[in-house]
């Protein structure tokens, strides 16, 4: 071997193993995690414990917040304080005995400890290159049928029937628990009416090992997926119907796959309650997606799953959040910097509304699904761009975006955010302003953000004394190169994006990027459409009418409007043309006799529209 060559050879290895640890058959991406467990004590007496954190650093806390230490010795809990360098969690010797703190504590809540990552990872973090990183998501849209089997175990038996699970996931208007929707309802919401994703559900299956087993999964081996296997394996032999599933191309194993396999589980992620028995590491049964690769007949492979706990009662939000891995590819965006929390489903947003009304995907991932076209409003890039006031209602495709000029895979986005049954349980009502930058880094890091450092999505917000973190009167309402947070570039140069004025806080919101003021502006409304002739009475086919049309709008200037015709009965030709002196007009051609029936169209730069129908009767 050529020695000179070794270095290089060395470094092929590691990145191919980087690469295959990527594609591990357990664990591909994980959820933030948030639940109550009942525990009994070696008393006897029940307590509330809640277990917090995400798969690779979970801890207990107390009801009012306090970090707790499980000792198992013993079977107790006892409040917690930080070592000397921050880095461990170590006993006060108090016992926590399911109550509020005593006065004496003078402990901070929510401790946790500090863990500096390897310098190796990183360096290599900071100094990966981000380039040629793939985009994220991918579009899906239609009718997706996925399966979802149901596992229960010896320790930790089925409290929810299958009837209920069906519910919570196919039931059109659905409010069993408190949710604002089943998971069907959730999907077809964010992605307006654009996905309708459904699932077929199994019976119970018993797990064949008890749930201590898989909390407590045995050193190289793989549990999620032996129990997955399992799973399949039981189903295949009572002869469960996977026909007309969903399937799609698994460029991984280069298969057809399954697009949607759930396995949902009783009881606590983190507890088996007749076993008494709480999770170590590591734990099989942590919300996560993961794969495998198990032949189903026909030529269709289980291949990608997603794995979450029931609870106690059912909420849609984890589900859900699983869900974005699992059918988009969307990554996790709670656990690096500049995380958005609970307004949006793949960081915190899963947890709105404890679960029962999660926020939507951020905008660039529901884009990145092809649910949504954003208004660009950099002149830069688009000459036509929309000025003056704008106007965003939440969650009705009203979201405007600012591209780089020099980076088309930069740019700002911009949205109403609002707390409702049909827009999601946001904590908080405003403008938020997304910075996107789809070849961030999306893993873990320590990291100083900066133009080699920086998550692929991050809300721009920083809290103010009244506690607002998002863009509204009465709070921010400047953002530019100046401001904290600033308008700039990942690279430090000025973006040119200058917000200046913000309306009040509700579900329809103004804000203006070029000096104008909001609280001035007229109130954007659809645009005005009026037809010179409603009916032709007698047009001889295939001969034509131009018939008058005025357009106009309050804020859209009619060079921008977009018009159109569309024939809805009968046969012929129809468009809206503007002549040489501005005069609109509908041009109608039929080619049989009868009567056509023309649609005509006229959509604004905010996307409201106007409707006009027009009857032509044709002679032989």
């Amino acid at each position: 071997m050529n020695k000179n060559n070794t270095p290089q050879i060395y470094l092929c290895l590691f990145w191919l193993f980087t690469m295959l640890s990527f594609q591990s058959s357990s664990v591909a991406a994980s959820s933030v995690i948030q639940e109550k467990i009942q525990y009994q004590l070696p008393s006897g007496k029940s307590i509330t414990v809640v277990s917090v954190g995400h798969q690779s650093s979970t801890r207990f806390e107390s009801i009012d917040g306090y970090t707790l230490i499980y000792e198992k010795s013993s079977g107790l809990f006892y409040y917690a304080q930080l070592s000397a360098d921050g880095t461990q969690l170590i006993s006060t010797g108090i016992r926590y005995d399911g109550g509020e703190a005593p006065f004496y504590l003078g402990l901070e809540k929510h401790l946790k400890p500090v863990k500096p990552a390897s310098t190796l990872r990183r360096k290599m973090m900071q100094q990966r290159t981000m380039t040629h990183r793939p985009r994220i998501g991918q579009p899906l849209t239609g009718s997706v049928e996925g399966v979802t089997i149901l596992i229960d175990f010896s320790d930790e038996p089925a409290r929810i029937s299958k009837q209920a699970v069906e519910r919570y996931l196919n039931q059109r208007g659905y409010t069993g628990g408190g949710n604002q929707g089943s998971v069907r309802d959730y999907w077809r919401r964010v992605s307006h009416q654009q996905l309708d994703y459904t699932n077929r559900v199994t019976d119970y299956i018993r797990a064949p090992k008890p749930k201590s087993y898989y909390l407590n999964c045995p050193q190289g081996v793989d549990c999620a997926k032996e129990l997955v296997d399992y799973a399949l394996q039981q189903l295949l032999s009572s002869g469960f119907n996977f026909h007309g599933l969903t399937t799609y191309h698994d460029t991984y194993y280069r298969v057809t796959g399954l697009k949607a396999l759930n396995i949902f589980y009783a009881g606590s992620a983190t507890f088996a309650s007749q076993s008494n028995t709480f999770a170590g590491q590591p734990n099989a049964l942590w919300p996560s997606t993961g794969s495998t690769k198990f032949a189903l007949g026909n030529g269709v492979y289980a291949t990608v799953f997603q794995k979450t706990n029931m609870g106690d009662a059912l909420s849609i939000g984890t589900f859900c959040h699983e869900n974005g891995h699992m059918l988009f590819n969307w990554p996790d965006l709670y656990h690096i910097p500049g995380n958005s929390g609970n307004f949006d489903l793949m960081a915190s947003g899963n947890y709105a509304a404890n679960g029962k009304n999660p926020t939507p995907p951020n905008p660039y991932f529901r884009m990145r699904a092809g649910w949504e076209v954003p208004i660009e409003i950099n002149t830069s890039v688009a000459a036509y761009a929309p000025s003056g006031p704008l106007y965003s209602q939440a969650l009705k495709r009203q979201t405007y975006q600012y591209s780089n000029p020099s980076n088309p895979r930069e740019m700002y986005m911009i949205e109403t955010l609002f707390k409702g049954n049909h827009t999601g349980g946001t904590p908080e009502n405003g403008i938020a302003i997304w910075h996107i930058d789809d070849r961030g880094n999306f893993t873990q890091t320590n990291c100083t953000m900066g133009p080699n450092c920086h998550p692929p999505v991050v809300l721009k917000r920083k809290t103010e004394r009244n506690g607002r973190s998002l863009f509204a009167k009465g709070g921010k309402t400047q953002f530019h190169a100046w401001s904290s947070p600033s308008s700039n570039w990942w690279n430090g140069t000025s973006s040119g994006l200058r917000l200046t004025d913000v309306g009040i806080a509700s579900e329809r919101m103004c804000f203006s990027i070029d000096g104008s003021s909001c609280t001035t502006a007229p109130v954007n409304a659809p645009p005005k459409l009026t037809v010179g002739l409603w009916y032709v009475l007698s047009l001889s086919r295939d001969r034509f009418i131009n018939i008058p049309l005025q357009v106009g709008d309050d804020q859209t200037p009619a060079s921008q409007l977009t018009m159109q015709a569309t024939v809805t009965s009968g046969t012929g030709f129809a468009n809206v043309y503007t002549a040489w002196n501005g005069q609109v007009y509908l041009q109608v051609q039929p080619n049989r006799t009868g009567t056509i029936h023309v649609k005509i169209s006229v959509t604004d730069a905010g996307r409201l529209t106007s409707h006009k129908t027009v009857w032509v009767g044709v002679n032989p």
